[in-house]
């Protein structure tokens, strides 16, 4: 060893200071021998000198004693400083256990070292070329074990997001990057994910102050048997997560239901929400009728999924019904008298295929056409209920988004992580529903490699295409959408070669 001038840690090397990080707190008075050789070396806490390995700068610093070195003085002062250094040792310590895992030699690549020396010298394009071909073998391996050691689904491997992890690794020169550990992915980064998605729902929230939204609920148990109430908000943008109520230990009577839907109305705005939707048990029935004398303009409507069966069994007069209904419709809608004379008058024209609506396009449109566009096309002459209209066509007729939203809730929930708080796995339900509302309102949504992503599965059958954007749109249970078969082109490729 030869002799230097004081120099402190922060010219050696990234990973120097991610596996000895406790050089950094020493002032090197002679050059050390190899990463933990001995060396003369300063404390910058006490001033003193010793001489000795990183084993001893180790002991003097945590104030490990029958070491041959004594402890410093400074440090056992200061519980905060002592705390800082014994943390990033335990860091370093951990990243040493990672870098020496033994782990299951992958499949040999036809490139070994010797070739890649010969590239270097030679710099050989088709040599290099080459070894990338080798380089990309070896990661198909290593992404490959990952999804054979942890048990992963193969259609995860549509997912444009792994997809997308990937691609920026690739693109991206991020030197000793170690992926995010299993406490930053359920508090940290789930936190600013939920931040993330809450922003990008922003257009959709704004579309309900026109179109207007339906609060869904609907209970469950959890895997702990804690009884849980789901909201969702669903208009034509789809249905959006909003909250999962635990409500253990509550007396779950018509007040406390529409204590619930109190809040979130009024967490949503009640001038956007049009309806309410739940079952139809007489607890919610009630609960139902207090929010309509609450709230005078925001409609009770039992689920049509619970109703269907008793209006089977004795079928009422349908068009007394919905006279009936429009009639209490307007009613809430226009308290002012005046102005329902003009809406009834609006309706008039509607339902006698008077003046505008008697044209032949608006008779032959009304047959052809989606209600929503052809409201847009042909009720221009009457405002008022044309408005009325495409807000109450927006809604849904049932809770089933809800209900849905419960195999989402169960397969996040699952038994294996029961002991997952309500807030932490409402969290989660919330990124993991609403991202993928947000995945479906993109193009890539229906095409190319990643084309619905999440309802394909790991066993292949044909459904020929038909029906197949429905499905998609109304299923959030992965297990039970595991028919759908895909052109996987690429891998097709590969087969062929090595064949």
């Amino acid at each position: 060893m030869s002799s230097s001038t004081s120099s402190s840690m922060g010219s050696t090397n990234l990973e120097e200071d991610d596996l000895f990080p406790l050089w950094k707190h020493v002032t090197l008075t002679l050059k050390k021998g190899g990463r933990e050789g001995n060396a003369k070396w300063k404390c910058n806490y006490c001033n003193m000198d010793f001489q000795g390995s990183y084993v001893r700068v180790k002991a003097h610093l945590l104030l490990i004693k029958n070491e041959g070195i004594r402890v410093c003085s400074v440090v056992s002062s200061k519980v905060d400083v002592l705390s800082e250094l014994r943390k990033a040792h335990e860091q370093a310590e951990n990243r040493k256990k990672l870098s020496k895992t033994k782990m299951v030699p992958l499949p040999p690549s036809p490139f070994n070292t010797s070739t890649r020396s010969v590239i270097e010298s030679t710099g050989d394009f088709r040599l290099q070329k080459a070894m990338n071909i080798g380089a990309r073998e070896t990661l198909n391996s290593m992404i490959a074990r990952m999804f054979y050691s942890a048990g992963l689904p193969f259609h995860l491997a549509r997912n444009p997001y792994f997809v997308d992890a990937f691609r920026y690794a690739a693109e991206s020169n991020i030197a000793g990057y170690v992926p995010p550990g299993y406490n930053l992915l359920r508090t940290t980064l789930l936190q600013k994910e939920k931040a993330n998605i809450e922003r990008l729902l922003d257009p959709i929230k704004k579309s309900w102050n026109e179109k207007g939204v339906s609060i869904c609920a609907d209970g469950w148990s959890d895997a702990q048997r804690r009884p849980l109430i789901n909201m969702m908000g669903a208009s034509d943008g789809g249905a959006l997560f909003i909250r999962a109520v635990n409500c253990e230990g509550e007396y779950k009577d018509k007040t406390f239901i529409a204590k619930l839907l109190g809040e979130v109305i009024h967490e949503v705005g009640h001038e956007k929400v049009v309806q309410v939707i739940t079952d139809n048990a007489a607890t919610c029935a009630a609960a139902g009728s207090i929010i309509e004398g609450i709230f005078p303009k925001i409609f009770w409507t039992p689920c049509v999924v619970h109703t269907l069966n008793l209006a089977l069994k004795n079928p009422p007069h349908m068009d007394e019904e919905i006279s009936a209904m429009r009639i209490k419709c307007f009613k809430k809608y226009f308290p002012n008298q005046d102005e329902r004379r003009l809406v009834n008058t609006e309706y008039a024209k509607f339902s006698g295929c008077l003046e505008h609506f008697g044209d032949a396009d608006s008779l032959i449109d009304r047959g052809a056409m989606e209600p929503i566009v052809w409201w847009l096309a042909h009720g221009a002459s009457t405002p008022m209920l044309q408005s009325l209209a495409l807000k109450l066509l927006s809604q849904p007729c049932s809770s089933s988004c809800c209900e849905r939203n419960w195999s989402t809730y169960s397969f996040i929930h699952s038994m294996r992580r029961n002991k997952m708080t309500p807030q932490r796995c409402e969290d989660l339900v919330f990124v993991h529903s609403n991202i993928r509302l947000l995945s479906r309102r993109t193009p890539l949504y229906t095409k190319g490699d990643t084309k619905l992503w999440d309802i394909s599965g790991d066993a292949f059958d044909s459904m020929e295409g038909a029906g197949i954007l429905e499905v998609a749109n109304l299923s959030l249970d992965e297990p039970e959408m595991e028919a759908i078969l895909f052109n996987d082109e690429e891998n097709d490729d590969l087969e062929n070669q090595e064949l």
